[in-house]
Formats: C-alpha cells, sequence, structure tokens
C-alpha cells in the first residue's frame, strides 16, 4: 500500500479571489507561509488527507494578532 506524508508551506495568492469571490483574503493571509501536512493512503478520503495543523494555526493567528497590535 502507497502512503503520503509530506509537510509542505502554501502560500494564498491574490487570483483565487478571481476564480470564486467567496475566496478573497485579506492581504495579511496573503502574506503567511501555511504549514500543509498530507498524511495517509492514497486510499483515504483525499479530502483526510491534507490540513493545517491546530497548534500551526493557533501559531499563526497568534503572530497575526502581535502584528495587527505592532505600532508602525
Amino acid at each position: 500500500m502507497r502512503k503520503l506524508d509530506i509537510r509542505l508551506n502554501a502560500r494564498i495568492t491574490h487570483d483565487l479571489g478571481t476564480l470564486d469571490p467567496a475566496c478573497r483574503t485579506p492581504k495579511k493571509m496573503m502574506e503567511v507561509e501555511w504549514p500543509v501536512t498530507c498524511k495517509g493512503s492514497f486510499n483515504d478520503d483525499p479530502a483526510k488527507l491534507c490540513g493545517i495543523a491546530p497548534a500551526d494555526f493557533a501559531q499563526i493567528a497568534a503572530q497575526l494578532a502581535k502584528d495587527a497590535w505592532r505600532i508602525p
């Protein structure tokens, strides 16, 4: 059985909003490198293979909040 185990950093690009207006994203969110982990068997449901770990998401959210309060 073939397995998938990879981690990559993804960025949201501005063209995502042109493909679907519901996907418009604030500029600050586009500046973030999102750590995506894909793990499991190729026989698994593809929707369940990849995601952002809750700890990574919390760290990114904390950094965005900290940056929002930084005075230029």
